[in-house]
């Protein structure tokens, strides 16, 4: 595995095919997107589902994604 130092060399390297990349990325926002949800739902449920959504949505974007 790679060590990578930021989240825009994260997204370069899951663009190259590296798909630990993108579950670094998940470690590292999911508990921030978690918390986030369950403040604005109020529903631990709905948030992990926000969440999951926002997270295959980012996925399949990445391979667009050009920094902006």
């Amino acid at each position: 595995m790679a060590i990578y130092i930021d989240d825009k060399e994260l997204v370069a390297a899951h663009q190259a095919g590296d798909h630990e990349a993108f579950d670094e990325l998940v470690r590292s926002y999911r508990p921030a997107l978690l918390a986030h949800g369950r403040r604005k739902l109020y529903c631990d449920a709905a948030a992990e589902d926000a969440v999951q959504e926002t997270l295959v949505r980012a996925y399949r974007a990445l391979p667009k994604f050009n920094g902006e």
